[in-house]
């Protein structure tokens, strides 16, 4: 509430206020606190008016600018089967053929090989590399996990055709 009005001989519990125009998701509370909801979804500028509540001709406007919260951030698995051969030289497939993000980028991941697997690696851009010293039949899970939400995560197996 600071950064919108200074009381003088008085507080903000003082005054009512209102929200002009109304805005969904925006709120004044009692104390001159705003609330914007996360539901918000477009800019858009509003009025806050104090009015002392004894003395209706003592009133002060602030105008603000309301913005929503980005959308989160998703990561999903690309659909259908994804190879590295590294039959006969050091295979790689890169990010976007094994994951697809939404709101966001392949920069805002981390990557991991999820159970370790020797001679694969993930570079931090997502690139998956295996080496051509590989010499079983295995796979690869690699997970993506958002460096800012955590709890954003997916995982894609890739098969893996070993040294020949």
């Amino acid at each position: 509430m600071d950064k919108l009005f200074k009381f003088e001989n008085s507080t903000a519990t003082d005054y009512n206020f209102a929200v002009t125009p109304a805005v969904a998701g925006v709120s004044v509370a009692a104390n001159g606190t705003v609330t914007v909801l996360s539901a918000t979804t477009t800019a858009t500028s509003a009025t806050i008016k104090a009015t002392n509540k004894t003395e209706s001709g003592v009133t002060a406007s602030k105008q603000i600018t309301i913005k929503p919260k980005p959308p989160a951030p998703t990561v999903s698995a690309v659909a259908g089967v994804v190879t590295a051969d590294a039959s006969s030289a050091d295979a790689t497939v890169t990010v976007d053929k094994l994951f697809k993000f939404g709101n966001s980028t392949a920069t805002d991941y981390t990557y991991a090989v999820t159970p370790p697997v020797t001679g694969v690696s993930v570079a931090a851009n997502g690139t998956v590399t295996v080496l051509n010293e590989t010499t079983t039949d295995t796979s690869a899970t690699i997970k993506a996990t958002n460096k800012t939400t955590s709890s954003v995560t997916a995982t894609k197996e890739i098969a893996i055709t070993p040294k020949s």
